[in-house]
């Protein structure tokens, strides 16, 4: 009998310590930070890409790239940068919890090469360039 309850004691006080949550965060100390959008797989440098990351509320983004613009929708920010981009990390976005990494998603909308000067950018398509946050 005393095996049982101190069995039932530790496999609750195991679940408890768990926290019950999905590894998702927006657990009761959330740990605002930044979150970094990486270009994963461009197999040509791009001279322009336009992406949007979703999953939750970023308070904020950013870009080394000078060519920056960004624009916010409920729970969503736009981004389109342009220069000599490569592989690597591209912009950052801060959120209200780190630990919630995996909510967010990257989907690139649009990929342009350099042109010429009649034609400056060129479509590349999306189908081959991969973006991701870490």
């Amino acid at each position: 009998m005393r095996i049982r309850i101190l069995f039932s004691i530790l496999a609750g006080a195991g679940l408890a310590a768990c926290g019950g949550g999905d590894g998702g965060g927006g657990g009761p100390n959330p740990t605002p930070g930044t979150l970094e959008v990486v270009l994963t797989n461009a197999p040509t440098a791009p001279g322009a890409i336009m992406f949007t990351v979703s999953g939750g509320q970023i308070d904020g983004a950013n870009s080394s790239y000078t060519g920056y613009e960004s624009a916010t929708a409920a729970n969503s920010r736009k981004i389109l940068l342009t220069g000599a981009i490569v592989a690597g990390t591209v912009a950052t976005i801060d959120v209200p919890d780190i630990e919630a990494v995996d909510n967010y998603v990257v989907q690139v909308l649009q990929v342009a090469a350099r042109g010429t000067a009649a034609i400056p950018y060129q479509n590349l398509g999306t189908v081959n360039f991969t973006m991701d946050v870490q």
